[in-house]
């Protein structure tokens, strides 16, 4: 379907990836919906749509949004997909030491962090001239702030269009069951359908990506499969599961194991395990270890996130056909693509151990194995390079964009301070819950 679209998605994808579209390019830092927030704009536009996306990226807990915005390696991303970037810092120092506010189940669009982040949308759709196309809005967040990705994903289905989760428990859990499964994906599938409530229907044409790494040991690894297959109930039956091939995902020295969830139209969910990467951050820029819970080797998550959205997104009125974008099924096309857009590093990963995203405790080092091996090839390439710290220089592009190359990488890291978080949630939990509900 969506045959003539082709040759124009090609033209479209070409117009916002040529190097003279990204000089005015450039990070901001001003106040939106009351939260400190760093804003990257684009020169670029989408390549579908009318206008540009909106990524919504959520720091952890201790960790901060300049650390993640210095870090992340967002930009490559931005610039490609012609995507906003926005990383807010948590209002009023977080329920307790920087977290979101994602657990348990008393979520509304009117209390704890859900009315900023939809506020945020609001604003920053408000202005023209971002001209953010507001059927490519997407959030996404890394530990606590993969959890209030998806809490705040699940109440809005009808304004995000995707939800990117980094390392994130599972919807209805609390602080102290983040090192352990303390729920069911039918659990969660089904607090995230009563959290919908009317907007439950925009669930058919929302999509889903998850992160984990072998080396996390934080948050516990199932919650990844937990939340793919609770989105995986909510996006309906007749999804088919096939092979997510890390190796070919840019970034670092990419290497795991993955799965696409697909439904006739192509990909609605990935999820990766990415072999040695710890819990920090994937920003897939080069060969470091970790700072500030931003892991340097690895997938280049903010590329696979704007790459994977935008070019398999349901909303846009004109979506480009399967095929095109990362359809894990489609094979035929000429995978000549290499190279990357930007080369950008993602800022200084030599420094300071981190200073924790997910633990108050964790020292943000990373003790793990650094030789991950790629392995096997893309099994749809399409839109290769851009962010990732092994991308060679300038924008090759497929020429038929047969697939979403979206390449992964995993970085090796070490374990981190899980227990110790959960004692200190423990002792605090009574005393975090914020019970205002308008903030």
């Amino acid at each position: 379907m969506h045959h003539g679209r082709r040759a124009l998605s090609a033209l479209l994808v070409l117009a916002v990836m040529t190097p003279a579209s990204a000089g005015a390019a450039g990070w901001e830092q001003r106040v939106v919906s009351g939260m400190d927030t760093h804003v990257y704009t684009p020169d670029a536009l989408s390549p579908v749509g009318d206008g540009r996306g909106l990524l919504i990226v959520l720091h952890g807990c201790v960790q901060t949004a300049a650390q993640l915005r210095s870090l992340g390696n967002l930009e490559a991303a931005a610039d490609g997909f012609g995507v906003v970037v926005a990383v807010p810092q948590v209002p009023n120092g977080g329920v307790y030491a920087g977290c979101w506010d994602y657990y348990g189940a008393n979520h509304s669009r009117d209390n704890r962090h859900n009315d900023d982040l939809l506020g945020l949308v609001d604003e920053l759709s408000s202005e023209p001239g971002l001209a953010i196309d507001l059927d490519q809005v997407y959030l996404s967040g890394f530990s606590s702030g993969g959890g209030q990705a998806i809490a705040t994903g699940c109440l809005a289905p009808d304004v995000f269009a995707g939800v990117g989760i980094a390392a994130g428990p599972s919807l209805g859990t609390e602080a102290v069951e983040i090192g352990f499964v303390s729920t069911t994906s039918e659990a969660a599938a089904a607090l995230c359908e009563t959290l919908a409530g009317p907007a439950s229907a925009d669930f058919a044409t929302q999509l889903t990506a998850v992160h984990t790494g072998t080396f996390d040991f934080t948050v516990a690894q199932d919650y990844a499969q937990i939340n793919a297959e609770a989105f995986a109930t909510r996006y309906g039956p007749g999804l088919t599961e096939s092979p997510l091939d890390v190796a070919s995902l840019e970034g670092f020295e990419p290497a795991g194991e993955g799965t696409w969830w697909s439904d006739a139209d192509g990909p609605r969910i990935a999820k990766m395990t990415i072999t040695g990467a710890s819990h920090a951050w994937p920003a897939g820029s080069g060969a470091g270890g970790v700072t500030s819970f931003v892991e340097a080797k690895g997938v280049n998550y903010g590329w696979f996130l704007a790459e994977f959205f935008t070019m398999n997104n349901r909303r846009v009125e004109a979506p480009v056909e399967p095929g095109t974008t990362g359809d894990p099924t489609d094979t035929t096309g000429d995978d000549s693509s290499s190279g990357g857009t930007d080369g950008s590093t993602g800022g200084d990963t030599s420094g300071e151990p981190g200073t924790s995203s997910g633990e108050p405790t964790d020292d943000g080092s990373s003790t793990g194995d650094d030789s991950t091996e790629p392995t096997g090839a893309p099994t749809g390439p399409g839109i290769t390079g851009g962010g990732g710290g092994s991308s060679t220089d300038g924008a090759d592009l497929d020429e038929d964009l047969d697939g979403c190359c979206c390449r992964h990488d995993p970085r090796g890291g070490g374990a981190t301070g899980g227990l110790a978080l959960m004692i200190f949630g423990l002792l605090t939990a009574r005393g975090r819950r914020r019970s205002s509900p308008g903030r």
